[in-house]
């Protein structure tokens, strides 16, 4: 390759700066190309074998079903594996389908195309519907083109929460019913300590997890699975 000659410090930056914004192009040019593959593969209605290929979908709801083996054709093009292509796929599909001011700004190089994705990734884990996206994307589409995404993010959340409450309340009732505590049986002297708790009791952790060394060193008791679904 020919060794790239910047004479000064104004070329050295315009050059930086060329190749800042190629980067983005050819960013929003391989997603959409990997929506055009999406859009165009097809599966065979006629084959009625086992193992034939499905439609499938992996996006969030709202999107629509892709053929199952063209994950593959993007995973060797791209030279990832096949769940980081469906990933891939998934993220570009709830973006373009959910989050259509988003996909439009990001197409046209008005915000970051790896930031709208992110957003994209936090609606569909917290659930969102088509009408709370639009909300969400009221907030997003103006902070993403005039803030640092490290400030976007902070706020993204309470975003979330503010474009469904209901569904946010809901959230926060399953992981209060989802919270544990499990402890494994001793090996080496050693016990493994995991689970899920409120970010109050968080910081008990530490302490409960020395009183168990404690006990289990001196009583040397085995397997403990402890649930705590309330309180």
């Amino acid at each position: 390759m020919k060794e790239l000659v910047l004479a000064d410090q104004a070329a050295a930056a315009e050059a930086l700066l060329h190749a800042e914004r190629a980067e983005r192009a050819a960013a929003v040019a391989k997603a959409l190309a990997i929506l055009a593959l999406c859009d165009h593969a097809r599966v065979d209605e006629t084959a009625l074998v086992t193992g034939a290929e499905q439609a499938i979908v992996i996006g969030a709801d709202g999107t629509p079903t892709v053929a199952e083996f063209v994950a593959g054709e993007i995973a060797a093009l791209i030279g990832v594996s096949v769940g980081a292509a469906m990933g891939k796929m998934a993220t570009l599909l709830n973006l373009r389908h959910r989050h259509p001011t988003l996909f439009r700004l990001a197409v046209d190089g008005t915000i970051g195309l790896w930031e709208a994705g992110r957003v994209a990734d936090d609606a569909a884990l917290a659930k969102l519907d088509a009408e709370a996206c639009a909300r969400l994307d009221g907030h997003c589409q103006v902070a993403l083109a005039h803030q640092s995404w490290q400030r976007v993010r902070r706020q993204i959340p309470g975003w979330i929460i503010a474009a469904d409450p209901q569904a946010a309340a809901e959230r926060v009732a399953k992981a209060a019913a989802d919270r544990f505590v499990f402890v494994d049986q001793i090996k080496d002297g050693h016990c493994d300590l995991w689970g899920g708790s409120t970010r109050a009791t968080g910081s008990t952790w530490i302490r409960l997890s020395i009183i168990l060394r404690v006990t289990f060193l001196t009583t040397g008791s085995c397997e403990l699975d402890v649930r705590r679904r309330s309180g």
